[in-house]
């Protein structure tokens, strides 16, 4: 159902439904992100201390 079809007390019932629903995705939206940070952050981490030493051993001392 369109706004423009709604009586006055509907569509005002209808705005405060759909501001409630933009609060929930604006905070689940900050709450997400910190979360796969994380988890990025912890992955990027273990692959260059382990992949290019044991793949790619080097004569040259460092």
């Amino acid at each position: 159902m369109c706004n423009f079809e709604l009586d006055p007390q509907a569509f005002a019932q209808r705005r405060v439904e759909m501001i409630a629903l933009a609060d929930e995705r604006r905070l689940a939206l900050v709450l997400k992100p910190a979360r796969e940070r994380r988890e990025r952050a912890r992955r990027k981490a273990r692959v260059p201390l382990v992949g290019p030493v044991r793949l790619n051993p080097s004569p040259v001392p460092r």
